[in-house]
């Protein structure tokens, strides 16, 4: 009985052992899960947003854990997280590698890509492409968007993408940067329209002493059908810059829409010099041209005027002279206001991609005397190539960046020549090209149409929007000069058919299916330069110069 007691003793001792060990492991095993799931919703909290500091510490204890971290998506993107956006960029990479095998498809993982390139301030044109990518998929990210500002105002893209990016950012964060950009982006491209008004308006706002907006305002306004808001931009910008390029042709213009018949419209001032021309002319009344030229021969008539020959006894040169009509200057005032228009922006302009002028005259009689050019059409080379088989495609291209380069000389001083062909090209014995006839020019970008509604343009070379009646742009004038490039390089139009409205529908001819050897970026360029939406146009010509000019050195 004894032995029983002391063995029921024994058991009962061990029983009650046994529990406490139990319970203390039952207990040790809480505490383990109550840890463990703190550090948990610890690491969850650093998902999104931006984690706190003490979080890297743990994130980094986590990464030992090698595979077994792997077995938990949600732990995985948030230990990820943390140490991106706490500045551990590398120890993330390191991670993203292993990690990628398994969640590259993610979504999650995806955007953690591209947080690790904003982290890690990755700066080419790949990054640049991501990102943009990148935003298109995830349009609330505000902070990839800010780093696509900042790229882009670092490699000074404008491309229809990125300006849509940047506006977003702007209307959601009303950044002032993104402000200035889109602004500086819209003046260069010759934008002035609907889209471009807000900003214009807003950046005059906050610059209220800065000529360039003002104007640009004043065109939107204009374009906008708004003559009231456009004089209102153009009082101020008179008051700060009276002689703003492109000022003066304005005022011209909303004095002419206000009054469509006027007696007698306000005379734009002429430059000083050519205000002394044209005194000195009038006083020698009924005599074509002043005496200064003689061996006067002609070259051709048009329906506007006769070109001439000359030699100038002044300046012991030839010259070409283009005078007006006497009786086309009386009875067709709008002829002679086109054939002033170019005289004024010839005389404005000094590029070597265009004829210097040497003399003109704003009074009766009305001629301009510039460069004589002694050489032949950008037509007639490229129909003898034609004839032998093909344009020298390395004199092609060195025509094409120097007329890039007159372009955006041009354009830069608000001038849109709007006859871009190469019947308005002339190329020397050395193969330099002077882009002339600036007859259609306009120092602004309102559509003009001539008496009978026929917009002003030479049909083939004008962009869909033009045809549909729009005002000239940058886009307009870029894609002539990409029609005017495809003929150079393949001797055929870009477009078939007896009737314009091709343009409207036909996709131009891939051009190495004219000629191989022609380079597949240059193809790439030209055609983009087609594109029958101008907001997938090239940027600029600035954009063409470098890009002719690269291949070029190839």
């Amino acid at each position: 009985m004894e032995t029983w007691n002391q063995t029921y003793i024994i058991a009962a001792v061990i029983v009650v052992v046994i529990g406490v060990i139990v319970k203390l492991l039952l207990s040790r095993q809480k505490q383990i899960r109550d840890f463990r799931r703190e550090k948990r919703e610890m690491l969850m909290r650093g998902i999104s947003g931006i984690p706190a500091p003490e979080l890297i510490p743990l994130a980094l204890t986590e990464l030992g854990k090698g595979d077994t971290l792997l077995e938990d998506p949600p732990i995985t993107q948030a230990v990820i997280n943390i140490l991106v956006r706490g500045g551990q960029a590398q120890s993330a990479a390191s991670f993203m590698t292993k990690a990628g095998t398994r969640y590259s498809q993610q979504p999650w993982f995806m955007d953690l890509e591209i947080d690790l390139l904003v982290a890690k301030r990755a700066a080419d044109e790949k990054v640049f492409q991501r990102l943009q990518d990148a935003c298109r998929r995830c349009p609330d990210r505000l902070d990839w968007k800010k780093r696509v500002l900042e790229l882009a105002i670092a490699l000074n893209s404008m491309t229809p993408t990125v300006l849509t990016l940047i506006a977003t950012f702007y209307k959601e964060s009303n950044d002032n940067r993104s402000l200035a950009y889109l602004a500086e982006s819209y003046d260069k491209k010759k934008m002035f329209n609907n889209v471009s008004l807000p900003y214009f308006q807003k950046i005059s706002e906050i610059e209220p002493n800065k000529a360039r907006w003002l104007y640009a305002l004043a065109r939107c306004r204009q374009n906008a059908d708004d003559p009231e808001g456009a004089q209102k931009a153009l009082e101020q910008l008179l008051q700060i810059d009276s002689g703003y390029p492109g000022t003066h042709e304005l005022k011209q213009l909303l004095y002419n829409k206000k009054n469509p018949s006027p007696e007698k419209p306000p005379e734009v001032d002429p430059p000083a010099a050519a205000a002394k021309v044209g005194a000195a002319i009038e006083s020698r009344e009924g005599v074509s041209l002043p005496p200064r030229y003689r061996d006067v021969t002609e070259l051709g008539r048009g329906g506007m005027g006769v070109v001439y020959k000359a030699f100038d006894d002044i300046l012991q040169r030839i010259v070409a002279i283009k005078a007006l009509q006497s009786d086309v200057a009386s009875q067709q005032p709008d002829l002679r206001e086109r054939f002033l228009s170019e005289s004024r922006i010839l005389a404005s302009l000094d590029h070597p991609s265009m004829p210097k002028v040497f003399d003109l005259s704003v009074k009766p009689p009305y001629y301009l005397a510039f460069e004589f050019i002694e050489g032949e059409t950008l037509r007639e080379v490229i129909e003898r190539g034609n004839q032998k088989g093909g344009t020298d495609l390395h004199a092609m291209l060195a025509i094409a960046r120097d007329l890039a380069s007159g372009l955006h000389y041009a354009a830069e001083r608000g001038v849109l020549h709007r006859d871009i062909k190469p019947d308005n090209i002339l190329v020397d014995g050395k193969g330099k090209a002077k882009l002339v006839d600036f007859g259609l020019a306009q120092v602004e970008g309102k559509m003009k149409m001539t008496q009978t509604g026929v917009i002003l343009g030479t049909p083939w070379y004008l962009a869909p929007e033009r045809l549909r009646g729009e005002p000239a742009t940058i886009a307009s004038e870029i894609y002539a000069f990409g029609v005017t490039l495809y003929e150079m390089l393949t001797c055929h139009r870009p477009f078939q058919g007896e009737d314009i409205s091709v343009i409207m529908v036909q996709e131009p001819t891939p051009l190495r299916q004219f000629r191989a050897e022609i380079d597949r970026s240059l193809e790439v360029m030209v055609l983009d330069s087609l594109n029958k939406n101008p907001a997938n146009r090239p940027a600029s010509f600035s954009e063409l110069e470098t890009e002719l000019g690269r291949m070029l050195a190839k």
